[in-house]
């Protein structure tokens, strides 16, 4: 229904007369037309389905979104809000902000305006009186200024959630640990450990007590020294019971201890008499109560009983050699019985515990979603097939399967659909692969198999193929169909020389090689790559001591005014002279540094620099007004201290704002628009220019030039290079500077090399040019002549055009 009808109803419905009644909500006549039935349906369901619904309107001052108002309400939301501002239609959301704050849902209300497409998030939602909780949002965009926002009540989920965790932090202690670090808190190792401890224990206490009581009582007619003997041997046997092999024969050995252990009172009797003593009656009984109820931990049902047979059979014996027979008989049938129900009620507990660590074992192997083995499964028995390939058992091969377009997928139908997608794709992968192989899921987009018993790097192939056909069949996703596919990158082992770790990120090495070589493809890992990995890492490692070591230089190439010929201003671009290499272009640099963060601390480097140098130009040339423009990162942008970085570089050098351009490209803007937005706009406020770097390269949309504050553009040298051959080029480039015109914006065209790409952008009006055919990017000292010489030079040698 559209939202105009709906908002209209709704508005019918609260302009009733005070004596109508309320509800149902102005219910249809049976006479109404079809229409005006469906409309009151929409109405009646959304007040019924115990969810939060509002239709949103922006508020805006220019582009500046700067508060939002309630237009339509259902009965819910209505009931929330009704004791604090009465009806909530018309209330701005900064009034109801005030009683209960929940702004930071603005940012997902825009970011659904300005991207065309519903968003969804879980938040902790403050709502009056506190009746606030966990609620799932999701906004849908209906036109340029209006959302609606439905909430759902996931609250008792994310406490069952909650509770689920930690329960199972109760029963594993810790988190597992990976498979070549294994220790106490793993289950596979825990129980079996609980047991021998156990064990261990109860010899212990045994002959704790056997000993305590020989310096505590007198014991008439006992041997005192050899009850001692026995007490330390007890002891003793405590010392090495666990190292027995309880993980490998579980219940054999707690069955042997359990018998030793009587069998070992029974008989030590027979050597130091101490039946005979007093203490007897009360030590023999616990001693016999503790065998019957450890002997449950042996979680076979009814042992617990049979032992508690054998001990009756063996305390009654006992205690009625040591002249205790009356005494004897009434200890067997009070304990017995007692002891009997207690070993079988821990039998059914330990069982149960050991159920629950099973089922915790195997969810911490496998993908919950997918039901696939895990990574830390995966490497393990990739571990134990590279064990067999180096006993000389064929080989094997690891394929990296990323799917192609999955972003795409989740954030244009939401993450319910991309669960379902991942669910599909690995139902696919089992059943093209064979039974010996394994497939994993490491999370995300990313699967991995695993393929034994290879004679050669075909075998490999012919299954990679398998997966690009299977995977590029489109998915049913409800009513939609939608086609993906997949890159998959394969390292192949014939010997086993390498570990189950580093096969994978060979893997994973060769799985970005296919992404680069155009996707939906497989590469193989090989020598190259190798190599490539080295000389990558070892940039890395010298990379980042560039900056401390003052390795790093900047230049500056001039811009130029079409009009006159002057330089105007001038780019800084960093370069590294790397020691035993020489200059080092920023292309071989810099897609690393922007991997690794350390794009972060070389851009606040290179701004501080060119601010320095730029105030020197003001101090020399005053009336020139040299601009300076340095490039500005995505990363830079979104770590969110931009604003205060160019703030203190203008602070520190004392360089006019006015004469600092920041260029970014139009990555930067999508990565994040509503914050790239704000940010743009408090540099602007300081005076800063803002430059569109690379336009016509990447996602160009007009949307930007309207929506950013963008101050200058800057066509890309791909254009300008084929400009005076391919006419589809010239068309663009004098579109884009006549439409920057219409809108105020610069226009700097760079890239210029060859004397006719320059005249064909000045005779389409151009504004600034920049390229190598009116010069290199220079050092600070090589400029001042430059400078002094540029209107002259560049209009005479190069035809630009002069006034």
């Amino acid at each position: 229904m559209p939202i105009s009808l709906l908002m209209a109803t709704r508005a019918q419905a609260r302009n009733l007369p005070s004596d109508a009644t309320p509800a149902p909500r102005h219910r249809p006549e049976s006479t109404g037309s079809p229409s005006a039935m469906r409309e009151h349906c929409h109405i009646a369901t959304l007040d019924a389905c115990g969810d939060g619904y509002a239709v949103l309107r922006a508020v805006r001052t220019g582009e500046t979104i700067i508060d939002w108002t309630v237009i339509d309400a259902n009965g819910l939301v209505q009931d929330r809000w009704q004791g604090v501002v009465g009806d909530v239609v018309g209330v701005p959301l900064s009034l109801l902000d005030a009683a209960a704050d929940n702004s930071a849902l603005w940012g997902l209300y825009g970011a659904a305006l300005h991207t065309g497409e519903r968003q969804e998030t879980d938040i902790e939602l403050i709502l009056p009186a506190g009746k606030g909780g966990w609620r799932r949002v999701t906004v849908v965009p209906v036109d340029d200024d209006t959302v609606t926002v439905l909430t759902r009540d996931i609250t008792r989920e994310r406490h069952f959630e909650l509770a689920l965790e930690q329960s199972r932090r109760t029963l594993r202690g810790l988190s597992p640990a990976p498979a070549r670090a294994r220790h106490a808190s793993d289950p596979r190792i825990s129980e079996p450990r609980l047991l021998g401890r156990s064990a261990a224990l109860l010899f212990f206490g045994a002959g704790s007590v056997t000993v305590a009581n020989t310096l505590l009582s007198a014991l008439p007619g006992v041997n005192v020294a050899a009850l001692r003997m026995t007490g330390f041997v007890s002891i003793l046997t405590a010392l090495f019971v666990p190292l027995l092999p309880w993980s490998r024969h579980l219940r054999f050995v707690a069955s042997g201890v359990v018998l030793v252990a009587i069998g070992y009172l029974v008989l030590s009797d027979q050597f130091d008499h101490f039946s005979r003593s007093e203490s007897a009656v009360a030590v023999y009984p616990i001693f016999f109560i503790m065998v019957v109820a450890w002997s449950g931990l042996i979680q076979v049902r009814g042992a617990p009983t049979v032992a508690a047979c054998l001990s009756g059979l063996a305390l009654g014996g006992i205690l009625t050699e040591g002249g205790h027979g009356s005494i004897g008989l009434q200890c067997v049938i009070v304990t017995m019985p007692a002891a009997a129900v207690l070993g079988e009620v821990m039998a059914w507990s330990s069982r149960r515990v050991s159920n629950l660590v099973g089922l915790e074992l195997d969810r911490s192997l496998h993908d919950p979603l997918t039901a696939l083995a895990n990574r830390q499964l995966f490497i393990d028995r990739a571990e134990q097939a590279l064990a067999r390939v180096r006993r000389g058992e064929h080989s094997l091969a690891v394929l990296f399967v990323d799917l192609d377009r999955f972003k795409q997928v989740n954030d244009s139908m939401g993450h319910a659909a991309g669960d379902q997608l991942l669910i599909e794709a690995a139902a696919r992968l089992r059943e093209l692969v064979r039974q010996s192989d394994d497939v994993a899921r490491f999370g995300g987009d990313e699967f991995a198999i695993l393929c034994e018993d290879l004679e050669h790097q075909d075998g490999a192939a012919v299954i990679a193929s398998r997966v690009l056909s299977s995977l590029g069949v489109p998915f049913s996703l409800g009513k939609r169909h939608v086609s993906i596919g997949a890159s998959i990158g394969i390292a192949f082992s014939g010997d086993g020389g390498k570990t189950a770790e580093v096969i994978l990120q060979d893997a994973d090495a060769a799985m970005y090689r296919a992404k680069d070589a155009g996707r939906a493809r497989f590469e193989f890992f090989d020598d190259n790559m190798q190599r490539e990995i080295a000389t990558r890492m070892e940039l890395e490692t010298s990379l980042r001591q560039a900056v401390s070591r003052k390795e790093l230089r900047v230049f500056y190439q001039p811009i130029v005014a079409a009009d006159s010929g002057a330089i105007v201003g001038f780019e800084a671009l960093v370069r590294w002279d790397r020691p035993g290499f020489g200059l080092v272009a920023p292309g071989s640099f810099i897609a690393v540094a922007e991997e690794t963060g350390m794009i972060i601390d070389i851009g606040s480097w290179v701004l501080n620099e060119a601010c320095a140098q730029a105030a020197l130009w003001m101090a020399q040339w005053p009336g020139r007004r040299l601009c300076v423009s340095v490039n500005i990162s995505s990363r830079q942008v979104l770590r969110g201290d931009i604003v205060e970085i160019v703030r203190d570089a203008l602070s520190n050098s004392g360089l006019d704002p006015t004469l600092l351009t920041l260029e970014l490209t139009e990555t930067t803007l999508i990565d994040d628009a509503i914050s790239v937005q704000a940010i743009l706009r408090n540099l602007r406020a300081q005076g800063v220019t803002i430059a569109l770097d690379d336009f016509g390269t990447g996602y160009s949309s007009l949307t930007y030039l309207r929506t950013f504050p963008i101050d200058i553009i800057k066509i890309d040298g791909s254009f300008i290079r084929t400009i005076e051959t391919e006419r589809e080029a010239a068309a663009i480039v004098a579109a884009v500077i006549s439409l920057a015109k219409s809108l105020d914006i610069t226009v700097i065209a760079e890239g210029i090399e060859t004397l006719r790409q320059l005249a064909a952008v000045v005779d389409l009006d151009c504004d600034l040019l920049q390229g190598y055919l009116l010069s290199h990017p220079k050092e600070a000292e090589a400029l001042p002549a430059l400078i002094d010489s540029s209107s002259a030079r560049f209009g005479r040698d190069h035809g630009v055009k002069q006034t």
